[in-house]
């Protein structure tokens, strides 16, 4: 007969080897994650973003795109929810239009319904915009020609102040 520390022995031994198989065996489980492609992958702030999503492991039955626009480090406005459509077999797509234009950033959480529940992906992933601007000739600072009006009225009231000076 067995002692009790000869039995607990092969208890706390065989209970480490469960522990490690189910370490083990979880980590051969993990499902893989969606493919998100945003399109273009660096966009301009207002411009219109192309978003598809290839799902390989699960069967949504709804598939949601959060996205938020944040300025800077310290403002980020309110998230908005793109619901993808299914255009493929497990391929999602959607567009969204950028509204912010002082935004720098924006951030984003893929959602997937499936007969299990909610699951997120990519929770929060940051994408910086491009925030260079082409150059148009009229400067970066959307009043086109009104500088004009303002300089031809000054050097009308200068000639103006000038011709009664010589008078």
């Amino acid at each position: 007969m067995k002692s009790a520390i000869q039995k607990s022995k092969t208890f706390k031994e065989l209970l480490i080897f469960l522990i490690f198989l189910s370490i083990l065996t979880s980590a051969l489980i993990v499902s893989a994650a969606p493919t998100i492609n945003i399109d273009p992958a660096k966009p301009k702030p207002k411009e219109t973003i192309d978003i598809t999503v290839a799902i390989t492991d699960v069967t949504p039955t709804s598939v949601h795109f959060l996205i938020q626009e944040c300025e800077g480090t310290s403002l980020c406005h309110q998230i908005e929810n793109i619901t993808l459509t299914e255009t493929s077999s497990n391929v999602y797509t959607g567009s969204f239009s950028l509204q912010y234009a002082k935004a720098t950033y924006m951030q984003y959480t893929l959602n997937v319904q499936t007969a299990s529940g909610w699951t997120q992906y990519d929770e929060n992933t940051k994408v910086n915009l491009d925030l260079s601007t082409t150059s148009d000739g009229n400067g970066s600072n959307d009043s086109p020609g009104f500088e004009f009006i303002i300089m031809a009225l000054s050097i009308i009231f200068i000639s103006f102040i000038l011709y009664r000076r010589s008078r």
